[in-house]
């Protein structure tokens, strides 16, 4: 109990670290700045997406079900992913983190048809994750990337979507 609570703890320590991070800006031309809110009223309805078109296409509802972010448990680490961007292009950033253990890899990801994201962080060139959708949001498996997260970690588990 007392190494899940000092993961947590770490990971949010990376996570607020993680989230002055700068990301590659993605070309979702459907995504509206955010504006300041005013209200509670005000500030749940900048949250909610827009409602798409009638005539939307498969690979903007794709791109809507895929973009956000993730949580979840990679081994005994606490794990967060955000994916940005549209298919089949995607900007995929992940935090590991637990008692000993912490890291991270940013990265472009492709798309293949069946939904399958491969990231290769251009910082480790050796490094390949995997992240194949799953009824539960993502499983997430790894080679070559101990350079980003260290031998007590891994990009190796499970994230659903954040609530």
């Amino acid at each position: 109990m007392k190494s899940n609570i000092i993961g947590v703890a770490l990971l949010g320590a990376i996570i607020g670290v993680a989230a002055s991070c700068s990301q590659p800006a993605t070309q979702d031309a459907q995504q509206a700045p955010a504006a300041p809110a005013a209200t509670s009223e005000s500030a749940s309805t900048a949250t909610q997406p827009a409602a798409a078109p009638a005539s939307s296409t498969t690979s903007q509802t794709s791109a809507a079900s895929v973009a956000g972010e993730y949580e979840g448990d990679f081994g005994d680490a606490g794990a967060a992913v955000t994916i940005s961007g549209s298919p089949p292009h995607y900007n995929v950033h992940i935090i590991v983190g637990g008692e000993g253990c912490g890291g991270g890899a940013l990265g472009s990801a492709q798309a293949n048809g069946a939904g399958v994201l491969t990231v290769r962080p251009p910082d480790a060139p050796s490094c390949r994750i995997t992240m194949t959708p799953n009824a539960h949001g993502y499983a997430v498996a790894e080679s070559g990337c101990g350079s980003l997260h260290g031998d007590t970690c891994s990009f190796d588990g499970q994230v659903h979507r954040k609530h």
